[in-house]
């Protein structure tokens, strides 16, 4: 390192390597840019925070979002100040939200559930608030198709609300598509590998489909788990997400498909 070189540009990430370089040019102190302070929140009555002990009631399910998405968010480079559930009641969830937000100071607010075509969806019912801008697109995507995007409204300022979908897969996926880049975080590699299939597997033609998949050591990635949106077991084993593009009806076997290499999976 010579007088004048640049050691560090605005917007990098403080690895540990460029820690040690600043060290050892004497630099003691940076400005650093504060992490989003994230709210997380899994509607639905039927939804139940795991706990030590707890036994599940008739017709409830545990919470696999909140945990899912803070740890999501958590990597992107937020701060997650709450992880909780609400109940499928519209006030319910907007006073919580303003309760919550004032508690922590919140930046970001994350909820899943409620933006489907449900008989009650609780964020879609709550953007009849006064306090609430909402609009609900549907993207190209499977999992991963209604969302929900807008902000609470407060007295000084807009809190941006991420409204993602209930079911566990199409949560993260929609974390790791949406979230993750308007967070700032660094771009998953991307590679073009040759799929391993046991038979052909249908995808939608209108949609941009993301299967689960595990890179194996020859070089090719093999499908993990079914394409269903529940299917939370699959995304756990996975280190990888094949993208069938829109377009395309039948994924073969040795099609090169464009394939997002993702963190963990069973290592």
């Amino acid at each position: 390192t010579r007088r004048g070189d640049t050691v560090l540009r605005q917007g990098q990430v403080l690895t540990p390597a460029r820690l040690a370089h600043l060290a050892a040019c004497g630099v003691a102190e940076v400005e650093v840019n504060a992490p989003l302070r994230a709210i997380v929140l899994s509607t639905g009555s039927e939804v139940t925070a795991p706990a030590v002990g707890t036994e599940l009631a008739l017709g409830a399910i545990f919470d696999a979002n909140g945990p899912g998405l803070a740890a999501a968010l958590t990597a992107a480079g937020a701060e997650v100040v709450h992880v909780g559930t609400v109940p499928d009641d519209a006030d319910a969830l907007v006073e919580g939200l303003r309760a919550r937000i004032a508690a922590h100071d919140a930046d970001l607010i994350v909820t899943s559930g409620g933006v489907s075509a449900g008989a009650f969806e609780v964020v879609r019912h709550a953007a009849a608030h006064e306090d609430v801008t909402l609009t609900f697109p549907r993207v190209a995507m499977q999992p991963g198709g209604p969302q929900g995007i807008g902000t609470f409204d407060l007295e000084d300022r807009r809190v941006p609300w991420l409204a993602f979908p209930g079911n566990p897969v199409s949560a993260l996926l929609s974390c790791e598509l949406i979230a993750r880049p308007a967070l700032g975080a660094a771009e998953r590699p991307r590679l073009r590998l040759p799929v391993q299939l046991e038979a052909d597997e249908p995808s939608p033609p209108g949609l941009a489909q993301f299967r689960r998949a595990r890179l194996l050591p020859s070089g090719t990635v093999r499908l993990v788990g079914g394409a269903s949106s529940h299917l939370i077991g699959g995304l756990a084993a996975a280190d990888a997400l094949v993208i069938v593009p829109v377009g395309t009806d039948i994924l073969r076997d040795g099609d090169v498909m464009e394939t997002i290499l993702l963190p963990g999976g069973e290592r």
